[in-house]
């Protein structure tokens, strides 16, 4: 994966992923996801407490056509990476996403081909 240089609506898609994370239930992992297509937002979800439901696993609904969208993941203490868990990526495989856009674990923002995670 690469490092890359995001238009400013990406980092205002961010920045929305980021809002959507403080919603989270979770204790020490909040996360949030925002799935965009042509640059406006069709589904956005946060994760719920240790044991439920993933931020990108909720806003991937099943039986909905996501195919050419891109999936922004964000967690708000930074010491670890958003990459998607491999339950996850499955779910964003398998949901037709294009781009997966999140930091590694040094903080950097990632924009990766979905089938590449």
């Amino acid at each position: 994966a690469e490092s890359c240089r995001l238009k400013p609506m990406s980092k205002n898609h961010i920045r929305k992923a980021e809002k959507v994370a403080r919603k989270s239930t979770h204790p020490g992992f909040p996360m949030g996801a925002l799935v965009v297509r042509g640059g406006a937002v069709i589904s956005a979800a946060h994760n719920l407490g240790p044991g439920a439901g993933h931020a990108e696993e909720r806003a991937l609904r099943p039986h909905c056509d996501y195919a050419g969208c891109d999936i922004y993941i964000v967690r708000l203490n930074g010491i670890h990476t958003s990459r998607p868990c491999p339950m996850c990526t499955k779910i964003i495989k398998e949901a037709g996403i294009r781009h997966v856009i999140y930091t590694d674990s040094h903080g950097v923002l990632l924009k990766v081909p979905a089938g590449m995670l």
